[in-house]
């Protein structure tokens, strides 16, 4: 019923010219197309070439899930220049708004993604930052905020931008991801990006953790504590679900896959 409700609100808002959008590059008609196909298909919101993977993954949830409040946010977002996901309050800057979508985002996705990162003001704008470091990457107490405003009745925060404890500690917040996940929980899992490309997927050292990826599928392994046996998962991320490993002809094994885990964010509708 809501997914009807949010294809005929943005029937409605694509028939009318009035009031006029805030947003100088962004049409009216193709952010009504956007936005219906994410309405129709979540899996396809995607950052492209920008760091805004923790609010694409937080979106597509919501998409998912509220599809009638993630059209209207969009709405509100091109006609109003603000808007609020439950008690999330969304507001973009002037730079923002009056910028031109980077990244090669499609513009349904740069208005709800670019403008949720920039209403958490530790950013101050997506613009001119997309380098692909650590500086891009949104913080787990971000996301977690973004949930537990948005209404999400429980919402559980296990990641850290630094990796500070054993791989044990690591293999044991993987089986909490999973048990959540089998829960009903959505979880979103901070990752070292490398761990999706099958060259640097097995690199000893991870720097520091630069993507999020919404958990796809249960985890196969071994057990908690079989790091040299071989892992296998699905995740979501850039508009669609990937394996990992990415290739599998090349097998990973536990111990290189939680080098590059930094934990997750799990919330339940």
């Amino acid at each position: 019923m809501s997914k009807d409700r949010a294809i005929g609100l943005l029937r409605k808002f694509a028939a009318r010219r009035s009031p006029k959008g805030k947003w100088k590059y962004i049409g009216r008609d193709a952010l009504a197309n956007g936005l219906l196909k994410r309405i129709n298909n979540p899996d396809s919101i995607a950052q492209k070439d920008t760091p805004l993977c923790g609010p694409a993954a937080f979106l597509r949830t919501v998409a998912r899930h509220k599809p009638y409040t993630y059209a209207n946010a969009g709405i509100e977002l091109y006609e109003k220049g603000k808007t609020k996901i439950g008690g999330l309050e969304i507001k973009p800057g002037r730079e923002l708004i009056g910028d031109r979508p980077e990244g090669k985002t499609q513009v349904a996705d740069w208005i709800m993604l670019a403008s949720l990162r920039d209403s958490d003001n530790w950013l101050l704008s997506p613009s001119g930052i997309f380098s692909g470091s650590i500086a891009g990457i949104t913080r787990p107490a971000t996301i977690a905020s973004w949930f537990t405003a948005a209404g999400y009745s429980k919402v559980v925060n296990k990641a850290s931008l630094q990796k500070h404890r054993s791989d044990y500690f690591y293999a044991k917040l993987l089986d909490d991801a999973e048990r959540l996940y089998d829960s009903g929980y959505k979880v979103l899992m901070l990752i070292d990006g490398d761990v999706l490309d099958r060259k640097t997927q097995d690199d000893a050292v991870s720097a520091f953790p630069d993507h999020w990826v919404a958990l796809y599928s249960r985890i196969h392994d071994r057990g908690t504590t079989a790091y040299d046996q071989n892992i296998q998962l699905w995740v979501w991320t850039w508009a669609r679900a990937r394996p990992i490993p990415i290739d599998a002809s090349k097998p990973l094994k536990k111990k290189h896959f939680l080098n590059k885990f930094y934990g997750f964010v799990a919330a339940k509708p």
